[in-house]
């Protein structure tokens, strides 16, 4: 009779793989807790992403009044408040999908799309193209980068317009159609950086690629989309993503700087000449506003940028490098930690618009009908053109309702 050998079981939730010394401490108890410390910040930054969506929301209505969209710096703002809401749906679908929370949505989607079980007989030198994941990662992909850059044109049109007011080309920046044209020049550029490569796809009949696994009577008879695999590389661009992101961390304080600067320079010649002008004091607080903006954009992407850059030259050689690994970890906490800031930058957009303008203050007063004025203003021009002492200011007070 065969001896057959005597084999131990073990459960697998008891089973750890088989460490010792130094190696052993910190794969059980020192790893686990930076998951843990992980886990609770992504978990506050869901929080925190699905109060962002709807303030944004609640601040593209507000931007979209009539005082407020022909201004070029608002129009701006639309496009950083677009982006934004459409990055974080994106985002926050992603985390509703790890925690199962989107099964009905799950299932419209996969009756407009439906999901082929015979994938795993395609060919091994493609891959098959899931549609509505690949739109959702075009939008992740670039609408971060979109209201990045949106932001700093913002900063420099403002900081041109200050240092240059009768520059005509400067002028013709700060108009509405501008700033459209700016927008969606932006947009595209991004959308395009981060979806060139479907160029690559291809429409093929499932039955000419079949792996050798399969026989092509096993596969149905339909046309599929593919990505090739001799070109996957180009589809991923991580190595030049600490680059995307550190390059703003540079620009920003080059424009925070300038701007700050004429900022003083402006508030001086304005205490000067006339320390009462409801104009400068409009003008001020709207760079003020940018200002702001600019420093908070700046910590978050700049931070992001450089633990990008860190992350990118921590790679453990060895599995047991302890050193290398708990430097790997703290690293990704704090990419975690950089997140919930980036997407508190977002949310604080319309408090920070409330608090620090006049005119959107007002523009918000008005859509809960509270605070109307007393008395209609009318602006009354003298006969002599480019005349600014002959215009006069007449209130007329409001008819009483009885």
């Amino acid at each position: 009779m065969t001896d057959y050998p005597n084999y131990e079981y073990n459960d697998y939730e008891d089973y750890r793989e088989p460490v010792s010394g130094e190696y052993e401490e910190y794969w059980y108890h020192d790893a686990d807790n930076y998951n843990e410390i992980s886990k609770t910040i992504l978990d506050v930054n869901v929080f925190f992403e699905f109060f962002t969506i709807f303030a944004n929301i609640f601040h593209l209505v507000v931007l979209f009044q009539k005082e407020l969209r022909s201004s070029s710096i608002f129009i701006l703002m639309i496009g950083i408040c677009l982006a934004d809401i459409f990055g974080f749906l994106c985002q926050f679908y992603d985390h509703g999908i790890e925690r199962s929370w989107f099964r009905p949505i799950l299932q419209i989607i996969w009756s407009i799309f439906p999901q082929n079980s015979d994938v795993l007989c395609l060919s091994f030198d493609y891959q098959l193209v899931d549609i509505p994941n690949e739109l959702k990662n075009i939008i992740i992909s670039s609408t971060r980068p979109i209201s990045i850059w949106l932001a700093i044109l913002m900063a420099m049109i403002r900081t041109f317009s200050v240092m240059f007011p009768m520059n005509n080309r400067v002028q013709n920046m700060t108009k509405g159609s501008s700033a459209i044209l700016i927008v969606c020049t932006v947009s595209l550029f991004w959308v395009v950086f981060y979806s060139w490569y479907n160029i690559y796809m291809e429409f093929v009949w499932f039955p000419d690629y079949v792996s050798f696994i399969c026989t092509p009577s096993m596969v149905p008879n339909v046309t599929i989309l593919v990505f090739p695999m001799a070109q996957f590389d180009v589809k991923y661009t991580e190595k030049y993503k600490y680059l995307l992101r550190f390059i703003p961390s540079v620009v920003y304080p080059v424009l925070t700087t300038f701007l700050f600067l004429e900022l003083r320079k402006i508030k001086k010649k304005r205490l000067e000449m006339n320390k009462n002008s409801d104009g400068g004091e409009k003008s001020n607080s709207t760079t003020k506003l940018i200002l702001f903006m600019t420093v908070s954009f700046m910590f978050s992407e700049g931070l992001a940028g450089v633990m990008q850059l860190i992350g990118n030259y921590v790679n453990p050689k060895k599995s047991d490098d302890v050193e290398a690994m708990e430097l790997m970890y703290k690293v990704s906490v704090v990419t975690d930690a950089v997140m919930v800031l980036r997407t508190w930058n977002a949310l604080s957009h319309f408090f920070v618009c409330y608090m620090m303008s006049s005119q959107y203050r007002d523009t918000v007063k008005r859509m809960f009908c509270c605070c109307k004025p007393k008395f209609n203003i009318i602006m009354v021009k003298g006969s002599e053109p480019n005349s600014d002492s002959n215009t006069k200011i007449l209130k007329l007070s409001k008819p009483k309702s009885y």
